[in-house]
Order: C-alpha cells, then sequence, then structure tokens
C-alpha cells in the first residue's frame, strides 16, 4: 500500500513538473518571484498590524482545526517534494553551486516534513484555512525555487569557481539551521513543563477553568538565544534564508523567499514581544539582565523602521 501510494505521489509530482517545463522556465522564473516580492511588500504594508493567528495567538479559533502534526508533514511536504524532484531529475544540468543551494533548500524541509512534527506532542491545532495556505504557499515555493536553480540561475561549475560569498552563505545557513533545531528542542521542552505544570494546577484546583490554570504556568523561554530574543526560531530560520540567498548567487527566487520570510516572521516576532511583555514583563530580560528583543539580539529593530512595539 505504502508503495502504491508512494508511486502515485512521485507520478503526480513527476507529472506536475513535465507541465511546468512545457511552459518557459524564464517565464516561471520572474512571475513567482515578482509574485512573492508582491505579497511581501503588501504584508509588510498591511497585514503586519494583524496578529498571526497561529501558535500564541491561535485560541480564537475552536471550529475547523487540523492535527498540528498532520498539518505539520503536509503543508510542508511539496516544498521538499517538487525541489527533491528538480534536484534529482536535473542534477546533471544544473550548475555545481545550483545543486548545492537547492540541496540546502531540501535539507531544511526534509527535516520540517519528516521530523520536526514528530516533536510536536503538545502543539495547538492549526485552523484549516492557513493549513491550506501553507499548502499552497509551499507548493508555489517549492515549484519557484526548483525551477529556478534547475533552469535559469547560472550558478558556479566547479569549486574553484566557487565565490566568497557562496561560502559564507553555506555558514549562515548552517549556523540558522543549528538555530532552528535548538530553538525547536528548547520550545519542546518548555511545551511539555508547561503541560505538565498546567495538569498539575488543574488537580490542585479543579474548579478553576484550563485558561486560568495556563496562565498560571505561563512561561516565556529563557534558554540558548532565546536568552536574548523571544522568537529565536524566527531569528534562525531568517539567518537559513539569508544564508541560501547567497549560496545561490543572488538569485531573484532566493531573495524572493527571504525578503518574505523576513517580513512575517520579523511581524510575528513582534506581535510574540507584546504578547510576552504583557503576560510576563518580568521574564523580559535574561537571568544576566540583558533585555530582550523581538528579531535582533540587543537591537531594538522595530524602532528601526516603524513598526512600533
Amino acid at each position: 500500500m505504502i508503495q502504491l501510494l508512494s508511486t502515485l505521489l512521485l507520478n503526480a509530482v513527476s507529472s506536475a513538473v513535465h507541465g511546468l517545463c512545457s511552459l518557459n522556465a524564464t517565464f516561471i522564473y520572474y512571475a513567482l518571484g515578482t509574485w512573492m516580492i508582491a505579497v511581501s511588500v503588501y504584508y509588510a504594508l498591511v497585514e503586519h498590524k494583524d496578529k498571526p493567528s497561529i501558535g500564541i495567538f491561535s485560541g480564537k479559533f475552536t471550529r475547523f482545526l487540523v492535527n498540528a502534526k498532520f498539518a505539520w508533514c503536509t503543508q510542508e511536504a511539496p516544498a521538499l517534494l517538487f525541489s527533491a524532484y528538480y534536484l534529482l531529475s536535473y542534477w546533471s544540468v544544473m550548475p555545481l553551486q545550483n545543486r548545492i543551494a537547492l540541496g540546502l533548500y531540501v535539507a531544511h524541509y526534509f527535516n520540517r516534513t519528516l521530523i520536526y512534527p514528530w516533536q510536536l506532542h503538545t502543539s495547538k491545532p492549526i485552523y484549516v484555512v492557513y493549513w491550506l495556505m501553507a499548502i499552497v504557499f509551499c507548493l508555489i515555493n517549492g515549484i519557484q525555487q526548483g525551477n529556478g536553480l534547475a533552469f535559469v540561475v547560472k550558478g558556479a561549475t566547479t569549486w574553484s569557481d566557487l565565490s566568497l560569498s557562496f561560502w559564507l552563505g553555506i555558514a549562515l545557513f548552517v549556523a540558522g539551521f543549528i538555530g532552528n533545531l535548538s530553538a525547536d528542542q528548547v520550545m519542546k521542552k518548555m511545551r511539555e513543563q508547561r503541560q505538565t505544570a498546567a495538569t498539575t494546577a488543574k488537580a490542585q484546583d479543579n474548579d478553576a477553568p484550563k485558561a486560568a490554570c495556563d496562565r498560571k504556568v505561563y512561561a516565556v523561554p529563557q534558554e540558548g538565544l532565546y536568552k536574548y530574543v523571544v522568537a529565536a526560531n524566527y531569528s534562525s530560520e531568517t539567518l537559513e534564508w539569508f544564508g541560501y540567498f547567497l549560496a545561490s548567487g543572488c538569485s531573484l527566487n532566493a531573495f524572493a523567499f527571504f525578503l518574505f520570510t523576513l517580513i512575517t516572521l520579523w511581524s510575528r516576532a513582534i506581535h510574540k514581544y507584546r504578547e510576552y511583555a504583557k503576560k510576563q514583563p518580568e521574564a523580559m530580560k535574561s537571568k544576566d539582565g540583558v533585555q530582550k528583543r523581538p528579531f535582533i539580539p540587543l537591537i531594538d529593530f522595530p524602532a528601526l523602521t516603524g513598526w512600533d512595539i
């Protein structure tokens, strides 16, 4: 059964890619890149004012929810499937630099699709509309990155031709990737501790509503990069995609994705900062007395841009 499903899935991806290849690869490259940049600009100008309705803000949705593990696996899968298909199918015609850059992208989504979801023991379910939006985005982005690096971007073909910016990009991507894994482990540990504490609080006060018990044990992450920022996972992922942008030769497709990531995660970090500051203002300083920032350690990034916190 699994082999049959795998074959059907592979055939579907193959058919989709071959259909796209009948179109002009350069047109797809510029069309999807321009679309993502336009979406990023719109988000920066309009949507950033609204809470993201995910994570700690997802409580307002009580119907039409999708299990967190299932949602993460399925919404990230299109990015993994399409990028991996482009990488493996067009390996022989891709420049060395493009193979490595697309390999970074595949590695990130391999973790997000097949490893990270199984660490979510206590995460809140995801509203079905946001789940569907994530599927569409990952589908488009997987095609955008794979198509661009396979057919359009002219990267270095030999090791000796790889530039300093390429190696800097690799270093930044790896640093961001490790930071992201570390942040995931910190949040996993905190969720488990919070669930245990909430259960204990509920047992000690059976008349207290669950939300009240949750507030009693609400905690702000304090380990690792969380000593300096409230959204270490967002900061690390943004660093990853900036590194990917450099490693890809500063291509349009990578820039568009980096810009989208920067704007959306930066906005979420600001909202998370506000929420944490409201619930536990005393926890907005680390044990070393360092003031936490929303997104970049030691820098009041929102104030520099007019996105006041």
